[in-house]
């Protein structure tokens, strides 16, 4: 059994520089950059460069256990994240491993992610709020997302430390944003020698 609690404390610029959030009117409509009084900027929408907290203090705490059966093996993991921004996560993974004769084995996995959003995090900003923010972002990072990934892995051990190995898995993800949507299909490819 594996169990680890972690401390990460970042002090110092933790803004993107290179995300915005739209500024909406009250029906949520985006404002063009002109009426906004930003005509200088060129066409389009009205934004706001975001403004995250100038520190980021998380708490991790991390179990796995492995099972062994006869020549197979389960490995179940969690995770549990939480932040002074507000995020909290969810980290589900577990593998089984069938042993075959002659060292063939193939690996099924699956695993789930969950993540609420940061206190500052939102898709757009009214207008009318823009005096009263001292911090927000819109990079779905920092929103809700749930994500899942099956997959499979088939290899080969030889007696003289060397492995090879073929991976499939399917990724998907989802959260708040239109820009978190994401599926994915993952292939991977190893060798692996020891001397």
């Amino acid at each position: 059994m594996q169990l680890n609690y972690s401390v990460s404390i970042s002090d110092g610029y933790q803004t993107d520089p290179y995300k915005i959030v739209t500024v909406v009117d009250a029906n949520g409509d985006p404002l063009e950059a002109e009426s906004f009084g930003a005509a200088d900027i060129g066409v389009g929408d009205a934004h706001i460069f975001e403004l995250r907290p100038d520190s980021r203090t998380k708490n991790a705490l991390y179990w796995e256990n492995r099972y062994h059966f006869n020549r197979d093996v389960l490995a179940v993991g969690y995770r549990f994240m939480s932040d002074d921004w507000g995020i909290t996560s969810h980290t589900l993974d577990v593998k089984y491993r069938f042993q075959f004769d002659n060292g063939w084995f193939l690996q099924p996995h699956v695993r789930w992610y969950e993540q609420g959003e940061a206190d500052f995090y939102r898709e757009s900003v009214s207008a009318a709020d823009l005096n009263t923010l001292d911090e927000v972002s819109a990079d779905y990072r920092l929103g809700n997302l749930t994500d899942t990934t099956y997959g499979v892995k088939l290899g080969k051990q030889w007696k003289n430390n060397q492995q090879w190995s073929f991976r499939v898995e399917s990724f998907q993800q989802s959260g708040d944003s239109d820009a978190s949507e994401l599926d994915a299909l993952i292939t991977q490819v190893g060798y692996t020698f020891y001397w």
